[in-house]
């Protein structure tokens, strides 16, 4: 189970570190339930997914939404200079939700 995400996208793990999900929003619900505590801070894009926000509100995560910048995807740098406490980034991939721009 572990050969996949080293072979598709050059993660090292072990097979006891990897989960399979059913789809995104159920991965992001499992990794809040699991490694977030409520009050922890999570940085979410904005626009973005409505259904990852308000699985993580729903765990007590305080989310702060920086604005996707439309050419350069988000910045993680800003991203991490205004909100230093962040536990965790949810960004998409290739194709931002909502919007449908490319980074």
């Amino acid at each position: 189970m572990a050969q996949w995400p080293r072979a598709s996208r050059g993660i090292r793990c072990e097979a006891a570190q990897v989960v399979v999900c059913s789809g995104s929003q159920q991965g992001i619900d499992l990794v809040g339930r699991l490694l977030l505590d409520v009050g922890d801070e999570a940085w979410v894009e904005d626009p973005g997914y409505p259904g990852i926000r308000a699985s993580l509100v729903g765990h007590g995560v305080t989310l702060h939404g920086p604005r996707r910048w439309m050419h350069e995807g988000m910045c993680m740098d800003k991203a991490a200079a205004q909100w230093p406490e962040a536990r965790m980034a949810v960004v998409t991939p290739t194709h931002q939700f909502l919007t449908g721009g490319r980074a």
